[in-house]
C-alpha cells in the first residue's frame, strides 16, 4: 500500500508539473519540448527535489526511453525513406560525420581522451527532432523542400541511433578479451537486428489481418503492446539491449500496412508520451554547474552551435537554398536533442565518458534545446514574409509531396472504379476501407490506403481530409453514408461530396444534408441496360437518346417530387418500404407515358 500512495503522489506532481510548465512555456515562446525540460529540472533532485527517490527516477527514466525509442522506429516509414533515399544520403550523412569530425578535434584539444572525445562528437552530432518537426509542422513547411531538407537529415540521425547505440560499449572496453567480448555482442545484436526485422516481418503481416478480421480497434493496441513485450523480453532474454528491442518494434510496425491504424490509438498521447522523456532528462540537469564552470559550459555552448549550424548552412548552400532559408536551417539543426541525451546516458553507464563530463554535456544540450525557440523567434522577426520560399533540391520527388486532391470512403464495386478512373488522370487520391481481405493488394498498385472506419475524424484527417478537394462517399452501409456526410460538414466543410445513394428515401436524406453530387448505385448502368435493349428493338440512335434523356428528366423530377414532400404522411407514402417505391414509380411511368400518347393522338388529329 504505501508502495501504491508513493507512485500516485509521484504521478500527482508529474501531472501537476506538466499542466503548469508546459503552457507557462509555450505562452513564452518556448514550445512544449523546453517546458517539459523545465518541468523535470523543477522537480527534480537539482531543483525543488519534489521527487527524490534515485531508484524511481532511474525506473522512469528507463520506461521514458523505451518509449522514445518505440516512437522513433514508428516514424521510420519505408515509403517516407525511400523518398527521401538520396537526400539522406547527401545531406544527413555529410551533417553527422562533418560536424562529429570537427567536434572530435576540437575535443581532442580540449585535453579529452580519444575515446571521450569521439564518443562525445558523435552523440552531440544529433538534433532535436521533436523541437524541428513540431516547428515545421506548425508552419506548414513539412512539404516543402526546406521541410524535406530538414526531414531527410533528421532521418538519417534517427537511423544512426542504432549503430551509435552498439558502438558505444565498444568504446569504454580496455583489455583485448574485453574488446573480443565487445565485438562478439555486436555481431550478436546485428544477428538479431536482421532475425527481429525479416520474421517479425511476415509474422506481423499475417497477425494483422487476423486481428483485422475482429473489426476491434482496441485490439490493434493489445496486439501491439503485446509485440513490443514480446520483443524487450527476448532482447533481454538475449542480454541485449531493451531500448535497441523497443525501436525495432516501432520499425517493424512502421513496415506493416496497419501502421496507421496503431498511430491513431497512439496520436493523442504521443506527445505526453515524448514529454515522459524530457521530464526524466531534465530530473538529471544540473543547472547549477552553469553557475560553478560559467565560462567552460557556455564556451561549449557556443561551440556546439556555430559546428554544426555551420555545416547545416554549408549543405544548404550546396542545395541551392536562398540566405533566409539556410538560416533557418542553421536554427533548426544547430542543437542537440533527446537522441543526445539518451547516448549521453547509455555512454555513462558504460564508462564511455566521465560522469563529470556527462553532466557538463547534459548542461551544454539542455541550453542548445532551450535557446532554439528563442533564436527562432528572432529569425522570424528578421523574415520579411511569413510565406515559405520553395526552392530546389537535388534528387527531389516532384510528384512525393503533392497534397491529397481527392477522399475516397470505400474501396468496394463503386470505389474502385472511381479510384482507377481519377488515377488514370494522375489525380492524388487517398483510400479508406476496413476490409482487410485486399488491403496489402491495392496498396502494391501504388494506392495510398488508410485501413479503419471512415467515420473516424482522426483517420479522415490522416488520410488528408484537411487539405482535399474533394470526398468520395461510396461505403456500403446507407446509415454509415449519412453519419460520415454529417461528420464531414461539421469538421471539414470546405470538401465537395460526390455521395453513393441506393435508392430514393435515401437519395433525398442526403439531399437534405446539402449533398448535391448524388448518384443512385444502379442508376448509371440500368439506364444504359435500356438504351442497349431499345436499340435491339430497332430503334435508331437518336431515338434512343431521346428515350433516354427523356426518362433522366422524368426521374430527376420525380425526385425533386420527393424531395418536396414535407409531411409525415406523404413521406410514409413514399418511403414504405421497396415496393411503394418502385409502384409508386411505374404510376409516374404510366401517367408520363399517357400524357405523351395524348399528345401524340393530338399531334396526328391535327395533322
Amino acid at each position: 500500500m504505501p508502495e501504491t500512495t508513493g507512485m500516485l503522489e509521484n504521478s500527482f506532481i508529474y501531472l501537476w508539473a506538466v499542466v503548469l510548465a508546459v503552457p507557462g512555456a509555450k505562452y513564452l515562446g518556448l514550445g512544449p519540448v523546453p517546458g517539459y525540460l523545465l518541468a523535470g529540472f523543477v522537480i527534480g533532485p537539482w531543483g525543488l527535489a519534489l521527487i527524490r527517490d534515485a531508484g524511481h527516477i532511474s525506473r522512469f527514466t528507463d520506461f521514458s526511453v523505451l518509449v522514445l525509442l518505440f516512437l522513433t522506429g514508428l516514424t521510420l516509414k519505408p515509403a517516407l525513406l525511400r523518398s527521401l533515399r538520396r537526400e539522406m544520403i547527401s545531406y544527413g550523412a555529410m551533417q553527422i560525420l562533418c560536424s562529429a569530425v570537427i567536434m572530435f578535434f576540437i575535443a581532442i584539444l580540449l585535453n579529452n581522451s580519444w575515446r571521450e572525445s569521439w564518443v562525445a562528437a558523435m552523440v552531440l552530432s544529433l538534433s532535436s527532432s521533436a523541437i524541428a518537426i513540431n516547428y515545421l509542422r506548425s508552419r506548414n513547411l513539412l512539404t516543402t523542400s526546406d521541410g524535406e531538407f530538414t526531414t531527410s537529415i533528421l532521418l538519417f540521425q534517427q537511423i544512426a541511433v542504432i549503430p551509435m547505440l552498439l558502438l558505444i560499449p565498444l568504446l569504454s572496453l580496455g583489455s583485448p578479451s574485453e574488446g573480443a567480448t565487445g565485438w562478439f555482442g555486436m555481431v550478436k545484436s546485428f544477428l538479431a537486428i536482421g532475425v527481429i526485422l525479416v520474421l517479425g516481418r511476415i509474422l506481423l503481416q499475417h497477425a494483422y489481418r487476423y486481428i483485422a478480421d475482429s473489426r476491434l480497434p482496441e485490439i490493434f493496441m493489445a496486439f501491439s503492446l503485446l509485440v513490443v513485450v514480446s520483443a524487450l523480453l527476448l532482447m533481454n532474454g538475449l542480454d541485449l539491449s531493451m531500448p535497441l528491442g523497443a525501436y525495432l518494434c516501432g520499425v517493424l510496425i512502421a513496415d506493416s500496412e496497419y501502421h496507421r491504424e496503431v498511430e491513431i490509438h497512439i496520436e493523442p498521447f504521443k506527445g505526453l508520451l515524448l514529454g515522459l522523456f524530457f521530464i526524466s532528462v531534465g530530473m538529471g540537469v544540473d543547472f547549477g554547474l552553469l553557475l560553478q564552470r560559467p565560462s567552460e559550459i557556455l564556451g561549449l555552448f557556443l561551440t556546439l552551435l556555430l559546428v554544426k549550424g555551420s555545416v547545416v548552412y554549408a549543405l544548404a548552400r550546396k542545395a541551392g537554398f536562398e540566405g533566409k532559408q539556410r538560416w533557418r536551417q542553421f536554427v533548426l539543426l544547430s542543437q542537440s536533442g533527446e537522441f543526445t541525451f539518451l547516448l549521453l546516458g547509455v555512454a555513462a553507464a558504460n564508462q564511455a565518458i566521465t560522469e563529470k563530463l556527462g553532466a557538463v554535456l547534459t548542461v551544454v544540450v539542455a541550453m542548445s534545446m532551450l535557446s532554439t525557440p528563442l533564436m527562432l523567434r528572432m529569425l522570424q522577426r528578421r523574415e520579411s514574409t511569413d510565406e515559405p520560399t520553395e526552392s530546389f533540391v537535388e534528387g527531389k520527388d516532384s510528384d512525393s509531396d503533392e497534397p491529397v486532391q481527392v477522399v475516397v470512403a470505400g474501396f468496394g464495386r463503386v470505389g474502385q472504379i472511381v479510384s482507377r478512373m481519377l488515377r488514370l488522370e494522375g489525380v492524388r487520391l487517398s483510400v479508406i476501407d476496413h476490409e482487410p481481405s485486399y488491403m496489402e493488394q491495392i496498396r502494391q498498385f501504388g494506392f495510398d490506403v488508410h485501413y479503419g472506419d471512415a467515420l473516424r475524424v482522426d483517420l479522415l484527417r490522416q488520410a488528408g481530409a484537411n487539405e482535399a478537394q474533394v470526398l468520395v462517399i461510396a461505403i456500403d452501409d446507407q446509415q454509415q453514408s449519412v453519419e460520415l456526410v454529417e461528420t464531414a460538414r461539421r469538421e471539414f466543410p470546405h470538401l465537395d461530396i460526390v455521395a453513393r445513394c441506393w435508392d430514393l428515401p435515401h437519395h433525398r436524406r442526403l439531399a437534405e444534408l446539402g449533398v448535391e453530387h448524388v448518384h443512385r448505385e444502379t442508376f448509371a448502368s440500368a439506364v444504359m441496360m435500356g438504351e442497349d435493349a431499345a436499340s435491339l428493338l430497332g430503334m435508331d440512335f437518336e431515338e434512343v437518346e431521346r428515350l433516354s434523356e427523356a426518362f433522366r428528366d422524368h426521374d430527376l423530377r420525380l425526385l425533386e417530387a420527393l424531395d418536396a414532400a414535407t409531411n409525415s404522411k406523404q413521406q410514409l407514402e413514399f418511403t414504405t418500404d421497396n415496393r411503394r417505391e418502385m409502384a409508386l414509380l411505374l404510376e409516374h411511368d404510366l401517367a408520363q407515358r399517357e400524357l405523351e400518347l395524348r399528345i401524340q393522338r393530338g399531334e396526328d388529329e391535327h395533322g
